[in-house]
């Protein structure tokens, strides 16, 4: 059994590199803070907000991916927003360590329509551990690991965006701009780096916030996303919110596409959080029904939130 989950964690690191999993991070909460994958929707609601998420997926795997992220966006007069964030994966053997930071404009068509543009430029450094040349599984001469042993850096750019009519709200995103478009930029021990095409990655969300009553509002969203080598991922989303939005709780169903003649989807997971004045903590707990659920205790995430202050006429949410 030990020598089969070193050798998951061993192929876990060699195909996050050759398929650039760590390219867009893996949140949850993007539902709460669309910020996250989008910079449309930088300083969308007025306000200003500052975020901790913290997420740890497959708990006691070896080589379990965790992902942490200081993130804050914000508005600049009634137009301009701004968004920086910095950013830390790990997946096994491999670090990625990614810095971001954007501009936004927004513009108010009327009284119920608001719609934002953004565009991010980000700077990343990945490196995988020279310890996995020890490793049992590793096969001498792998040009792909070989070549990330020494840190890589690479810069990319996102383009997003975001809009809210009403009670509905929806965004795309389209990740990986610059990267895709620069021939001479190569990863290390992959030749067909230089084939990645514009918009083969992206992603796209869609919502929609029913009153009940005073004290209870329904939002169900849906959210996709394609990264390029990577399945399309879907996740079904409904969130309730409870006494003017003081408690929040919600569920969720992830499907992605087919891949190693095994369906990856599947995964379900719940979320409670709670808002006290300008502060917010939301954590969600998720599991897969496949096999490899009975190797690992599922993943978690935690968000801690602080808005600087109310957004103006145009938030329907204190969220965006």
């Amino acid at each position: 059994m030990k020598k089969l989950l070193l050798l998951l964690c061993f192929a876990l690191t060699h195909f996050a590199l050759k398929a650039q999993l760590t390219e867009e991070a893996v949140f949850t909460h993007y539902n709460l803070n669309p910020s996250l994958v989008n910079p449309g929707a930088y300083g969308f609601n007025g306000g200003s907000q500052a975020f901790m998420n913290i997420r740890s997926g497959w708990t006691g795997f070896p080589g379990a991916p965790r992902t942490y992220a200081l993130s804050y966006n914000g508005a600049i007069g009634d137009v301009i927003g701004v968004g920086a964030s910095v950013l830390s994966e790990n997946v096994a053997a491999l670090t990625n360590l990614r810095v971001q930071g954007g501009l936004s404009a927004r513009f108010e068509i009327s009284d119920d329509f608001t719609i934002g543009g953004g565009l991010a430029a980000e700077v990343s450094q990945r490196s995988i551990s020279d310890a996995i040349l020890q490793d049992d599984f590793y096969d001498p001469g792998d040009a792909i690991v070989e070549g990330n042993i020494d840190a890589s850096r690479f810069f990319d750019a996102t383009f997003g965006v975001f809009g809210r009519y009403g009670n509905t709200y929806a965004g795309i995103s389209l990740p990986n701009l610059v990267v895709a478009k620069l021939s001479d930029i190569k990863i290390a021990g992959d030749s067909t780096a230089n084939e990645l095409s514009f918009l083969k990655s992206y992603s796209a969300m869609v919502g929609h916030e029913f009153v009940v009553s005073e004290d209870l509002k329904i939002e169900p969203s849906i959210f996709f996303i394609k990264m390029e080598d990577v399945p399309l991922r879907a996740d079904i989303n409904v969130l309730a919110k409870f006494l003017e939005e003081k408690f929040i709780a919600g569920l969720s169903y992830r499907y992605m596409e087919a891949t190693f003649d095994e369906t990856m989807g599947g995964h379900a997971g719940v979320l409670l959080g709670f808002k006290i004045a300008a502060f917010q903590v939301y954590y969600s707990y998720d599991v897969s029904f496949l096999k490899f659920q009975e190797y690992n205790g599922g993943g978690h995430e935690v968000t801690i939130g602080f808005d600087f202050k109310k957004g103006n006429s145009n938030s329907r949410t204190s969220n965006f």
